[in-house]
């Protein structure tokens, strides 16, 4: 469902409908991780200009879900 690329440190948090943790980390710079679960996902992504994020296999933009360097959504 979601895919990350690392183009710099960044910090991930994915948590399925039952709040249950599916990434919980740090990735690291040429990194790539996809994560898949029971929606809705909640999802915190830190240093947000350091990561490129598809959803579907879709670009998408964090922009809207932006505070400071941190961004938070859910995927439904």
């Amino acid at each position: 469902t979601l895919v990350f690329n690392a183009k710099g440190e960044s910090w991930i948090e994915v948590m399925d409908v039952n709040r249950l943790p599916l990434l919980r980390r740090t990735l690291q710079a040429g990194e790539r991780v996809a994560v898949s679960g029971n929606e809705p996902l909640s999802v915190t992504v830190g240093h947000v200009e350091n990561v490129g994020v598809e959803l579907r296999g879709q670009p998408y933009d964090l922009k809207p879900y932006k505070r400071g360097n941190v961004a938070r959504f859910q995927v439904k």
